[in-house]
């Protein structure tokens, strides 16, 4: 049930506990966006707490084959680890999936680093790339594209 499971990463926010860590990832793979999101909201405060439990599946996370994964890693080593993740968000415009360089540049550059010169560079580099009709509507429909 997604409610037990978001509910469940709720706790294990509240509890910080960093053993729970490789089953919050597993999660940020879920089939329900709730689900997704409160994992990694528990992986955000366990990294607070304990940021090398978190960090040490870094680079798991962002090489997934999963897209979701892929996705939320970026969102919550944005949170934790500010301009660093730049390096990461300019590979995941570049994807092989349409979706992941979407919402890299949806969720980590247009949210995190609107005004920031490194994230203008990566944002109009991808925008001069991408091909994906869908990708470019959906960028267009959440960002300031769209204003």
């Amino acid at each position: 049930d997604p409610s037990l499971r978001a509910e469940a990463c709720l706790r294990a926010a509240a509890f910080k506990d960093p053993r729970w860590s490789d089953a919050l990832g597993e999660l940020l793979d879920d089939d329900t966006e709730i689900v997704r999101r409160n994992a990694d909201y528990a992986l955000y405060q366990i990294g607070r707490e304990a940021p090398e439990a978190v960090r040490a599946r870094r680079d798991q996370w962002l090489a997934s084959p999963r897209p979701l994964v892929r996705i939320r890693a970026l969102n919550l080593f944005a949170d934790l680890d500010g301009k660093n993740v730049l390096p990461a968000v300019a590979s995941a415009l570049r994807d092989h999936d349409p979706a992941v360089r979407a919402y890299a540049e949806v969720m980590v550059l247009e949210h995190y680093f609107p005004r920031l010169p490194e994230a203008a560079k990566l944002r109009a580099r991808y925008l001069s790339e991408e091909k994906d009709p869908e990708a470019l509507a959906f960028v267009r429909r959440f960002t300031k594209l769209a204003r």
